[in-house]
């Protein structure tokens, strides 16, 4: 082999593929090939620079002589085996998240074509962006659990103990203190999630869960309903838990362990008189009470639902429905949430308040909990809507919750407002722990 001369021999890649790979290697040598691999630079991981001979790659006549596009099995086998997309897999990584095409590169003409693939949506931007795509791969895998541990070393050999010594005499044992008074038990706290609505006697194994649309049970019309429109993203979320990658490969054994250096030989004790027995000794001073503990906290959420059907309320000012609680804590805070139909029928300019009241006050802390609906001309419309928040420095104790109505800070109109109508309603109060 000369390594100061080439052969400048070259082949295009589909000549070395296969079955024609042994006219190569027997024209050129295996060393001439070994060392040509070991000086030439790979093709470069940039865009558009994915071979087209193994995207429209023949296969031989063992397997059918069929066409496959390596860069269309790439994808596939990504998406089949669950690799999450670019975003996502930072998220996993505790990596902040990229919220526009310019934060993945700094080349915008790159950046322009990622934003035209992925139709303006950053989060869609796959991990492994495969040639189909923009033709370049960008991302690492996700990691598996780590192998198992390595076998543990050879124990070294025990040194030779020494000899025992004659036990001592027995003192005398005194009696036991009297157990001092328990402390106080803390009173339980409170912890939960967020909740929109309940349903309860659900029997264990896979569950649908679908939202449907269809006519009022009594309202006939024939308009159309719209879902989704023009609101960005539309999503139902169910609890689960995350999928972990493949297990790791078993560690290797481990080194064993050198032998253990023998012990000298102890000298063997004096044997001492046995002792008589001791007097008893006298009781114990009594301890002294205990500690109060700290507030406890429970497992289970302490949340209560109060619903109802067709309310077809038309209270205009004042309390509307309420719900009965009682407060455990007076550490936590409380979730109010409602959720149902809400409306204004009016013939002009009016802004109705629907808000939460606790024993007939507004939460001050931080702030009221409220929502509002304004409506122009002449309107009859309702809307099933969601007021929610968070309340805090409450005592603990009996309250009522209640859903109230009236004009809007900024008063407009007089029209009529709207509570409940024909469907269902809920008020749900959750206690919780906020740290």
């Amino acid at each position: 082999m000369n390594t100061k001369q080439r052969s400048r021999k070259m082949y295009r890649l589909k000549d070395t593929l296969f079955s024609d790979a042994f006219d190569v290697v027997e024209k050129q040598g295996m060393e001439n090939l070994f060392y040509t691999f070991g000086v030439e630079n790979p093709g470069a991981l940039v865009l558009h620079n994915y071979p087209n001979t193994i995207r429209d790659l023949q296969l031989p006549e063992t397997q059918n002589s069929g066409f496959v596009d390596m860069a269309t099995v790439d994808v596939l086998r990504d998406r089949e085996r669950g690799v999450p997309r670019y975003n996502e897999l930072r998220r996993h990584l505790n990596l902040a998240p990229a919220e526009t095409f310019q934060d993945i590169t700094d080349d915008p003409i790159v950046a322009d074509e990622l934003y035209e693939v992925y139709d303006g949506d950053v989060e869609m931007t796959n991990r492994c962006q495969s040639p189909t795509d923009t033709g370049q791969c960008c991302g690492t895998c996700v990691p598996g659990p780590p192998g198992l541990p390595g076998n543990n070393g050879i124990p070294g050999n025990n040194g030779i103990p020494g000899n025992h010594g004659n036990p001592g005499r027995d003192g005398a044992k005194g009696d036991h203190g009297e157990q001092g008074l328990a402390g106080e038990r803390g009173g339980k706290g409170e912890t939960g999630s967020p909740v929109d609505g309940l349903c309860y006697n659900l029997r264990a194994g896979p569950v649908t869960v679908a939202l449907n649309v269809g006519a009022c049970a009594s309202y006939t019309g024939n308009g159309y309903a719209y879902t989704g429109w023009n609101s960005g993203y539309s999503r139902i979320i169910c609890c689960g838990t995350c999928v972990t990658g493949p297990p790791g490969l078993p560690g290797n054994n481990g080194i064993p362990g050198n032998n253990g250096v023998p012990g000298n030989h102890g000298n063997p004790g004096r044997d001492g008189a046995k002792g008589d027995r001791g007097e008893q000794g006298p009781a114990g001073e009594m301890g002294g009470k205990g500690e109060t503990g700290s507030p406890g906290t429970v497992s289970a959420r302490h949340v209560m639902q109060c619903s109802w059907s067709s309310v077809d309320s038309g209270v205009k000012i004042g309390k509307i429905l309420w719900c009965p609680f009682i407060k455990l804590s007076s550490t936590s805070a409380l979730r109010l949430t409602w959720n149902g139909d809400i409306g204004v029928k009016t013939t002009s300019t009016t802004c109705k308040r629907w808000f939460f009241t606790l024993n007939g006050t507004e939460c001050g802390d931080p702030d009221p909990i409220d929502g509002i609906i304004q409506t122009e001309d002449e309107k009859d419309i309702h809307r099933v809507s969601t007021i929610d928040g968070l309340c805090y420095g409450l005592p603990a104790g009996p309250l009522t919750v209640a859903l109230n109505v009236g004009p809007c800070k900024t008063a407009r109109g007089s029209g009529e407002a709207l509570t409940g109508w024909n469907s269902y309603s809920r008020i749900i109060v959750e206690e919780m722990d906020v740290y």
